[in-house]
Formats: C-alpha cells, structure tokens, sequence
C-alpha cells in the first residue's frame, strides 16, 4: 500500500489542478479569443471569431499550443487535441505574450470547446 501512496498523491495533484483551471476560468477573465478553428497544424491553429476578410488581422489569431493544454468539452470533460479540428468553435485563454503581428498569436494556457 504504501508504494501506491505517491501515485495517490500524483492523481489527486492532477485532478485537483485541473478543477482549479476550471473553476478559476471565469476569474481569468474573458477569453482571448472565441471563434472557429479553420487552419490546424501540429501544435498550432488559426482561429477566425469574425469572417470579414475587411478585418483578417483584428479577427484571426495564430494559436500554439502543446500537447498537455489543458482542454475541456461543452460538458465540462477533459478532452485532448484531437478534438481540435477544423470547424469547430472554441474559446481560448492565453499564457504567453501576444505577438502583435498579422494576425496576432499567442499560446494557449487553456481550451473550451464550445457548442
């Protein structure tokens, strides 16, 4: 018993930092960006919130990510890159500085697929 103690406490640190990214989703402010998922590549996408070409650079932005983001579905289960394809509405929190190129990128510190 006593060598499944450090697993133990590994799974409760993992289960108890995921329900701290979610629950503190809404002090983290609004998300950087909300919109559709149109270019994916690995480690990274474009995400589109508003598809007037007139406003490319304000409305896409180039978002990296790694393979350990956190990412949670509508439901609030965990998911994983997988389900990050083209087509699909997320909202995005970032962890990193935006890159003030066009369009803008930055990495994600946290995913939410939305409906």
């Amino acid at each position: 018993m006593n060598r499944l103690a450090p697993l133990l406490t590994a799974l409760v640190a993992l289960a108890c930092r995921d329900a701290d990214l979610l629950s503190t989703q809404s002090s983290r402010g609004a998300p950087y960006i909300t919109g559709m998922i149109t270019e994916r590549w690995d480690g990274g996408m474009f995400v589109v919130q508003n598809a007037d070409p007139r406003f490319a650079c304000d409305s896409t932005s180039e978002i990296t990510f790694l393979p350990t983001v956190p990412i949670y579905g509508p439901n609030r289960t965990r998911a994983d890159t997988s389900a990050l394809h083209v087509g699909r509405k997320i909202s995005v929190w970032v962890n990193t500085a935006i890159d003030l190129s066009c369009p803008p990128g930055a990495g994600a510190g946290l995913i939410v697929l939305e409906n």
